[in-house]
């Protein structure tokens, strides 16, 4: 149970870096852990090479091709990427100040700025609160080589595997991935 000071936190691809570090350095304030696909745990640059790539190409020029080459990046099943999504997206890299505010974002796939905050078991290791590592078969930012690496650095880790996803198994897995995080928050477990 939660404290009036403590919460359950999950965070996707760059939100589960944040939720990660909160939880290794204010250990007190959570109570369990959600990783959803963090991605580059090993902060490999041809992975960040790709990230700040096609991100930029579809912010810069939020064309239909761009747009859905980046939205596509994000999924096992390509199809998924419909006109609706891609459009919605369109709609955000063209809003004011989105360049700007993408491209603060995205020093975070600088080697250098990405040094003094990158993964690493000095820091992952002071993480207390009971973890769940989801994980995709199909993640372009990260393979279960570095779910392994960080079940080894977090003191309480289980890993869960959706299979048949990619980046975002909120849109292709949407029941196992919320039948997962409302088994592990409430529960505990993972109820594979």
């Amino acid at each position: 149970m939660t404290s009036a000071t403590s919460a359950h936190l999950s965070g996707e691809s760059l939100g589960g870096w944040v939720v990660a570090w909160t939880a290794a350095h204010h250990p007190d304030r959570v109570e369990k852990l959600v990783l959803n696909t963090p991605g580059n745990i090993a902060d490999k640059p041809e992975v960040m090479a790709r990230m700040r790539d096609s991100t930029m190409a579809a912010v810069l020029d939020p064309s239909d091709e761009t747009v859905r080459r980046r939205v596509e990046f994000l999924f096992h099943h390509k199809e998924m990427a419909t006109d609706e999504l891609v459009n919605l997206r369109r709609r955000i890299h063209s809003r004011p100040g989105f360049v700007r505010a993408i491209t603060n974002t995205l020093v975070l796939q600088d080697s250098e700025v990405r040094k003094d905050f990158a993964w690493d078991p000095s820091w992952v290791s002071r993480v207390k609160a009971p973890t769940l590592l989801l994980w995709t078969s199909h993640d372009p930012t990260g393979g279960l080589d570095e779910a392994e690496l960080l079940l080894g650095w977090l003191p309480d880790a289980r890993l869960h595997v959706i299979d048949d996803a990619g980046h975002w198994p909120q849109w292709e897995k949407v029941a196992e991935f919320l039948d997962v995080h409302r088994t592990w928050l409430l529960t505990g477990t993972d109820p594979s």
